[in-house]
């Protein structure tokens, strides 16, 4: 008895295009990407810092680990809610290089947090080596697109 009702509101919900998006225009595309981008390479460049900080014996206790936390949590939040979006039409490669941009920043993310909270002294120059060339790889990508949007 309960089943007619449901497939109408089921019916309902697709006809009204519920959980769908559209695309946004070009320059909100452009102006988001640059953002997340920017937003993303903030966290890198601190989680930089922070292993710099902690191997020259700056840091008390474990707060080079909270700040490699904060760092990652931040950098995924960026992402994820990026990722969400549709690219803009014709922007799909663009977005999917982006995306793989960002996922390399979160794994370096990861690899600095791990270090970090497991003492693994010996990695930090490297990952600071990492943390530095994916920063370098984001703000190139952002910077083509910044400015779009006004």
């Amino acid at each position: 008895m309960h089943a007619r009702p449901l497939a109408a509101a089921l019916a309902v919900l697709v006809l009204a295009g519920c959980g769908t998006s559209t695309p946004p225009d070009e320059q909100a595309w452009e102006k988001s990407s640059a953002q997340v981008l920017d937003d993303v390479a903030g966290s890198v460049a601190s989680s930089r810092i922070t292993l710099h900080e902690e191997r020259a014996g700056h840091l008390v206790g474990r707060a080079g680990l909270v700040m490699a936390q904060d760092a990652e949590s931040s950098a995924s939040g960026a992402t994820q809610g990026y990722l969400h979006r549709q690219p803009a039409p014709g922007r799909a490669d663009d977005f999917r290089e982006i995306a793989e941009l960002l996922h390399e920043a979160g794994a370096v993310l990861v690899d600095a947090r791990i270090a970090l909270a497991t003492g693994a002294e010996d990695e930090y120059a490297a990952l600071q080596s990492r943390l530095l060339e994916v920063g370098e790889a984001l703000d190139a990508a952002a910077e083509p697109l910044r400015g779009a949007g006004g």
